[in-house]
């Protein structure tokens, strides 16, 4: 009978581990508090951050901290299929489907703006109609 409580338990456990370890998705220019990787990076234009990986509703992000000058967040990153802003998906889309024209950024890639402030990103090198977003990308963009 104890074995079977703890294995209901743990299996009780397991299904809410997502929902009880998500994080809030912290905005540009917030000062982060917790661990960041120095194995993982994000490279933003000519800048390469620590990222730290979190989970916002079971979507996966890496958020770019600049630990140089007081880990203040300066970018966050997606490849996850699920992201959706608005509830329209967003990796995978093909570039002629956003209403929105890009703008080509030498050496980083062709970046769709959608809203408050995130950006789809097409890769450089293919920026045709049929391009798909490779990631989605929150950084302020001058």
């Amino acid at each position: 009978m104890r074995m079977k409580s703890v294995i209901i338990g743990l299996l009780f456990f397991i299904s809410f581990k997502p929902v009880a370890m998500s994080q809030n998705l912290p905005a540009l220019n917030d000062v982060w508090h917790d661990k960041v990787s120095h194995n993982t990076s994000i490279a933003i234009f000519n800048n390469i951050y620590p990222a730290a990986n979190i989970y916002v509703n079971d979507i996966h992000f890496l958020v770019a901290v600049d630990v140089k000058n007081g880990n203040i967040v300066k970018g966050i990153q997606t490849t996850d299929t699920a992201f959706r802003i608005h509830s329209e998906k967003i990796i995978g889309r093909r570039l002629d489907s956003f209403k929105s024209k890009g703008k080509l950024i030498s050496g980083a890639g062709y970046y769709v703006p959608l809203t408050d402030g995130w950006y789809a990103r097409f890769d450089f090198k293919n920026t045709s109609g049929s391009s798909k977003c490779t990631n989605v990308i929150k950084y302020k963009i001058n």
